[in-house]
């Protein structure tokens, strides 16, 4: 999955839950701006990526593969 289907696969999930780009970003302890820069497919460090797909199976209660996540986005 390149960066551009992860982000907007992270965007639908997110916006399926009813859930604030904030509200994932605080989960995943990553700035605001990071979310939002993975959802528009730019690149971010690989550590945030796992970090808000982490948080978005908390918050939706799915589990995520790590793997799926381990796209490169640097």
């Amino acid at each position: 999955m390149n960066q551009f289907d992860q982000g907007a696969m992270i965007k639908q999930v997110r916006q399926q839950y009813g859930l604030s780009a904030q509200q994932v970003a605080d989960i995943a302890g990553v700035p605001l701006r990071v979310e939002y820069l993975m959802e528009l497919g730019c690149p971010v460090n690989n550590d945030d990526v796992l970090k808000v797909m982490h948080a978005l199976s908390v918050l939706t209660n799915e589990h995520s593969k790590a793997s799926d996540s381990r796209t490169s986005f640097e």
